[in-house]
C-alpha cells in the first residue's frame, strides 16, 4: 500500500489521480441519471359550474309624444320576457329605480303577468315601482319582488305612468330587472 501512494504519474500522486477518477465516475452517475430523467404532464380541464338560472329580455321602451301638462299612461304587452330555469325556480324578481327624470312629477312602472302567461296556473303577477308626489303627497314605493315559483316563461306587461312637470324635454327613466336570492325589503307580493 505505501507502495501504491508513492507512485507518480507525471509528477501527481496516483492516489490523487484515483480519487478524482472515482469522484467523476459518481458525479457521471449521478449526471446520467439525471439526462435519462423525464417530466410528466398532467392535463385537466377545469370548467365553471353554471347555474341555469335563465334569462330576462327587456328592450327599451319609447313613450308616444306627450304635451307638456299632460298625464302619461301607456302599457306595453310583451316588454319583459323571464325564462326561469331549474336554478331559477324560487327565485325572486326584483324591480327597482335606477335613473328618475326630472320632468316627471310622479311616474310609476308596473310589470304584470297575466294569468295564461306564466306557468303559475291561473296567477297574475304584479310588481311596481314609484316616485315623486300626485298633488302634493309622496308616492315613493321602493324596490319589489315577486317569487317565481315554476320554470318557465312568464310574460310580463309593462306599464309606464307619468305625472309631467311644465318643461319640455326627453325624460328618460331606467329601472333595473333582476332575478335574485332574497326578496326586496319593501312592496314585496307573496308570490
Amino acid at each position: 500500500m505505501k507502495r501504491f501512494l508513492k507512485r507518480r504519474w507525471h509528477s501527481i500522486p496516483v492516489a490523487l489521480l484515483s480519487a478524482l477518477l472515482v469522484l467523476a465516475l459518481t458525479a457521471g452517475g449521478v449526471f446520467a441519471a439525471v439526462i435519462t430523467g423525464t417530466t410528466q404532464t398532467i392535463t385537466q380541464e377545469v370548467v365553471l359550474a353554471f347555474d341555469d338560472y335563465g334569462s330576462i329580455t327587456a328592450d327599451p321602451i319609447t313613450l308616444d309624444r306627450v304635451m307638456v301638462g299632460e298625464n302619461v299612461s301607456q302599457s306595453f304587452p310583451g316588454a319583459v320576457i323571464v325564462e326561469v330555469g331549474p336554478d331559477g325556480v324560487g327565485k325572486y324578481l326584483h324591480l327597482s329605480l335606477n335613473t328618475a327624470s326630472d320632468l316627471y312629477s310622479w311616474c310609476g312602472v308596473t310589470l304584470t303577468s297575466h294569468a295564461g302567461d306564466n306557468p303559475i296556473t291561473g296567477m297574475r303577477l304584479t310588481i311596481n315601482v314609484t316616485y315623486g308626489e300626485i298633488g302634493g303627497q309622496p308616492r315613493d314605493y321602493g324596490p319589489c319582488s315577486v317569487q317565481l315559483t315554476e320554470p318557465g316563461t312568464y310574460i310580463f306587461e309593462q306599464t309606464v305612468g307619468a305625472i309631467l312637470e311644465g318643461t319640455p324635454g326627453t325624460a328618460e327613466v331606467k329601472v333595473d330587472i333582476t332575478l335574485e336570492d332574497d326578496p326586496a325589503e319593501e312592496n314585496t307580493e307573496p308570490y
